[in-house]
């Protein structure tokens, strides 16, 4: 870790690096030798979480428990409410909702490795793709149904991971990079905080820590010292050091060895200074550590190469023999996992993560961490001494009660299970009813109000209706039978039967835009048919999202055709559908006529057929209506397109006529078009 010198005030660029430093001997001729690779630097710091493995030290290490368990579950339902209730603020506007869903998607990673969104059918593969994709065509998810229901299920699986996850948002907290003050200015019990920016833990931004306690701790915490109270102090010789907290080198032991082990090579410390949680804690004395090698838990591989070089006889079967042990010795089974999760059932069974038995399993843990650094030797025959002689009465252990999904009962003595069931998924299932019944009010035989608003202006609910979408088919139908095209509010209390084949008994033939359409309407029921015999669970040996593909690529094969055989390739009338010279064929008004129709007939009985086989035509059309030119983008742009969350706040701002910081930026403007920045 390279530091700053805050005392040189030189123009002069230089490196001092120590003798540990110098891997190699060389003579720098070589650009390589005189590169240093960067893998991380301090950045702006963030509110951060609270590890869950920090709960049990921070319970053990309270004054007062009952007082802290209500700080921390008061944390959490105030995460928990603020994460829930991001979404009900978002949704009431198409540009705010677009930002929530950019915030919580996990699929940028795709997007990378793909060079495009990647669609299964007519939409998008991933839920908040499909939003995203939905969003960017003009559709508001406060009148489309079909969308709420995406969101909602979103929302729900966001809902689970909060319940698995407890992240339990600390504003007043952050992850930052633990260095050394090279001055000697700190004390033994105190450590330096500086921002480089104003850092918004809450309504009042903060410029520096001082004057106050806080706790800092590394992750993960194996003894109850690996977390300390120390006191912050804001040293005017250390100012230049921004986004870190810099540790002191006085005292007998360092504030970094007892974080875990830490040291100052790149490890990262989580400090939190809010008060609620830190004036509850008492530090621990860092436990005397057994020595598992002596004990004989631990085996250690000695020696160096020269040792092995000496051992036979020359330079090659040395190296031979160390690449040899080397492969050996990193191909064996990690046991880590295993003793990781044995300690947290026997801490959690016994109700104490500090007795000499916890202590003993920590010091373990340490040591397998550092394994190949060290060369510990830990195997199945280390593991059966270890448990039969220091974890007597183990067997048969319960697993902890938060490791499952839900639990019955209460109150529970465990605080991970107490903020786990008692609040969080009492609070989570509570919201989600809420957010449930707005989006479904007939869900709600009760009539109880919800304090969710997700209707349009007016009050009137989502619709899987939009009559936008029906229009292409609506003007087609009327052109071929020579009629005004008629104001149409949708089929949905209509029982829809496509008429028969053309050319059957009985159907009198009205042209031939009136045959192709009745066709098309034959074509995609026979689609439709093969989607409903589809099984949605995947039996039948083929996965669902292949029998979405297999009907999605029937469904685009349907041409144009006027009775039982195919249009006349040189009949204008297909010609002007086709659109020959369109590279893609489901650009074309074909494609948006067969997903009009599809829309029309079928968008009350299954919208997730209608989506998944014409959501691209759909999102076209929904587009080429709205005001204003229509913005195309090829699959590689749309991929690497990023919604701007300053420009979002603007317009937002702008809408509701705010004279706001964001608007009075756009006064900010230089000559060359970038914000001026005024740090008051």
């Amino acid at each position: 870790m390279w530091i700053i010198n805050v005392t040189d005030t030189g123009e002069e660029d230089w490196i001092e690096t120590y003798p540990s430093q110098r891997k190699w001997k060389c003579d720098e001729t070589d650009a390589e030798h005189r590169t240093l690779e960067i893998r991380g630097h301090a950045a702006e710091v963030k509110s951060s979480h609270l590890n869950f493995q920090f709960l049990p030290v921070l319970e053990d290490r309270a004054k007062n428990k009952k007082e802290l368990r209500l700080s921390i579950a008061d944390l959490l339902r105030t995460s928990l409410r603020d994460d829930i209730d991001s979404q009900k603020k978002a949704i009431a506007d198409p540009l705010t909702f677009l930002q929530w869903v950019a915030d919580h998607a996990a699929s940028r990673h795709e997007r990378v490795i793909n060079g495009e969104v990647q669609f299964l059918g007519g939409l998008p593969n991933r839920d908040e793709e499909v939003l995203t994709f939905l969003l960017a065509g003009g559709f508001d998810v406060l009148k489309q149904k079909f969308m709420q229901e995406i969101a909602f299920r979103l929302q729900q699986q966001k809902c689970e991971r909060l319940k698995e996850k407890l992240n339990v948002r600390v504003g007043r907290s952050a992850y930052m990079y633990m260095v050394v003050d090279f001055l000697g200015v700190l004390k033994e019990d105190e450590v330096h905080i500086g921002f480089s920016s104003r850092f918004r833990a809450n309504e009042f931004p903060e410029t520096m820590v001082h004057g106050i306690d806080v706790l800092v701790a590394r992750s993960p915490a194996h003894y109850v010292s690996d977390i300390q109270r120390v006191k912050a102090v804001f040293k005017p010789e250390l100012g230049a050091l921004k986004d870190v907290v810099v540790f002191p080198t006085t005292g007998n032991v360092a504030l970094a060895d007892k974080l875990s082990g830490g040291d100052y090579d790149g490890d990262m410390a989580w400090v939190c200074w809010d008060d609620r949680i830190v004036k509850h804690f008492v530090n621990a004395e860092v436990p005397e550590i057994p020595d598992l090698v002596d004990l004989g838990y631990l085996g250690k591989v000695k020696g160096s190469l020269a040792d092995l070089i000496k051992a036979e006889g020359s330079r090659s079967r040395g190296i031979k023999r160390m690449l040899e042990e080397s492969l050996a010795f990193n191909t064996r089974r990690s046991m880590l996992g295993i003793c990781t999760n044995f300690k947290e059932k026997l801490c959690y069974n016994r109700g104490n993560v500090n007795d000499s038995t916890a202590v003993l399993l920590s010091t373990l843990l340490s040591n397998l961490v550092d394994q190949a650094k060290q060369g510990i030797q830990f195997g199945q025959r280390h593991w059966a001494k270890l448990r039969r002689e220091q974890c007597r009465g183990s067997e048969g252990m319960q697993d902890p009660g938060y490791k499952s999904s839900f639990a019955t009962g209460g109150p529970f003595p465990h605080i991970i299970d107490h903020l786990k069931f008692d609040i969080a998924q009492k609070l989570i299932d509570a919201e989600l009813a809420a957010l449930h019944r707005a989006l479904d009010p007939t869900a709600a035989k009760d009539k109880s109000p919800s304090k969710y608003s997700l209707t349009q202006e007016g009050g009137q609910g989502a619709q899987l209706w939009d009559p936008v979408l029906a229009r292409p088919y609506n003007d087609y139908r009327a052109s071929a039978s020579g009629q005004a095209p008629l104001e149409d509010h949708g089929t949905q209390n209509v029982a829809f039967r496509p008429p028969p084949a053309v050319g059957a008994r009985g159907l009198k033939p009205s042209g031939t835009r009136t045959a192709l359409l009745d066709a098309l309407l034959h074509d995609i029921d026979q689609v439709f048919k093969r989607w409903q015999a589809c099984p949605k669970d995947g039996r039948e040996g083929m996965p669902f999202p292949d029998k979405i593909q297999h009907v999605y690529d029937e469904w685009c094969a349907i041409q144009p055709r006027v009775g039982a055989h195919k249009a006349l390739p040189g009949s204008h009338t297909v010609e002007s559908l086709l659109e020959s010279h369109v590279a893609d064929p489901e650009n074309t008004r074909w494609a948006e006529l067969r997903a009009s129709a599809t829309f029309k007939c079928y968008y009350h009985r299954n919208p997730t057929f209608v989506w998944r086989m014409a959501g691209r035509q759909l999102q076209a059309i929904k587009g080429r209506s709205q005001q204003g030119p229509l913005t195309l983008m090829t699959k590689s742009m749309y991929a690497s397109s990023k919604h701007d969350p300053r420009f979002i706040k603007q317009i937002m701002a702008m809408k509701e006529d705010q004279a706001s910081q964001y608007v009075e930026e756009l006064d900010g403007l230089d000559e060359m078009g970038e914000f001026i920045e005024d740090d008051v």
